[in-house]
């Protein structure tokens, strides 16, 4: 239960603390829906939130999410499909509960200093916005998602499932990826990683998921519509292609090997954190086999 007049004060509160904004809207970070608050009570609008910047899905960066999530309020900006551009700030609402955030809305298509006030289209400035707001869930160096996207996706993922609709998620750690470093230089493990980001996001692609690097030598695939079964058969042949792949050095070459862990989301989950933990638990052990074997990243003499 939530108290209804402190939850009210809260929101009169911080919608007259920021007298510049012009628009609010209650958000429930679970399902995207879209609230107004009135007579104390939260009127359903049968709207969701991504549909005002006229798309099908949350937000990759939803600030409402983060907001909850972090227990602190968070601003970016957004644009419309004619270039109008919108400041939102996000506070979370704990006295409605633990899923809901107040989103605080101005426009500010002619306010900014380098907006283009002639022409009213600021075709360049939406594109910066689009690109900044792209990096925030990207992973600067290989261009993959990043921890932050993957914690929130994972939620979304988690609150859409089906059960004829299965969600596979594999963790991967690149095998004695210290020693390529030691031995051969972070030039080749740059590499290394490089190569490994490509040939993960073009399997995630072609199985109707995405890929994030978690950090480090660590990542996550998530497969949509293939149970763990199926994924083990796609890993495996992952497996093959990325060993053909070669990091030539003087008179030798290198291949890698990944340790992988695979976990099938089930309603028995009570969070994300608990299926993530599952796939981490089997990638360990998988890590800890690989190493009893022959180290897997090896010298191969050239033909």
């Amino acid at each position: 239960m939530f108290d209804i007049e402190k939850a009210e004060q809260f929101i009169q509160k911080q919608t007259q603390r920021y007298p510049l904004f012009e628009y609010y809207r209650i958000v429930d970070v679970d399902s995207y829906e879209v609230y107004a608050w009135k007579k104390s009570h939260l009127m359903a609008t049968g709207e969701h939130c991504y549909q005002v910047w006229s798309r099908n899905c949350a937000c990759r960066n939803c600030v409402s999410r983060l907001a909850v999530d972090e227990n602190r309020s968070i601003i970016k900006m957004e644009t419309t499909q004619d270039h109008r551009i919108f400041l939102i700030e996000s506070v979370p609402l704990k006295g409605l509960g633990d899923h809901y955030a107040l989103e605080l809305i101005k426009e500010v298509t002619d306010n900014l200093l380098f907006a283009d006030h002639d022409q009213k289209n600021n075709v360049m400035l939406t594109e910066i916005i689009y690109k900044m707001n792209e990096l925030s869930t990207h992973d600067s160096y290989t261009g993959l998602y990043n921890k932050r996207f993957m914690e929130h996706e994972l939620k979304r993922e988690i609150s859409d499932w089906k059960e004829e609709r299965p969600l596979t998620i594999a963790l991967l750690d690149i095998d004695q990826f210290k020693t390529v470093n030691d031995n051969y230089g972070h030039l080749v493990g740059d590499r290394v990683i490089l190569a490994l980001s490509e040939a993960l996001k073009e399997c995630a692609e072609s199985h109707n998921g995405w890929a994030c690097r978690i950090g480090g030598d660590e990542f996550l695939i998530l497969f949509r519509g293939i149970n763990e079964a199926q994924a083990q058969q796609v890993i495996q042949n992952f497996r093959s292609e990325i060993a053909r792949i070669s990091f030539g050095e003087a008179a030798r070459d290198y291949q890698i090997s990944v340790s992988v862990g695979l976990a099938e989301y089930d309603l028995k989950f009570q969070d994300w954190e608990t299926w993530f933990t599952l796939a981490d638990q089997a990638m360990y052990e998988n890590k800890m086999q690989a190493e009893i074997r022959n180290c897997p990243f090896k010298d191969k003499p050239v033909q």
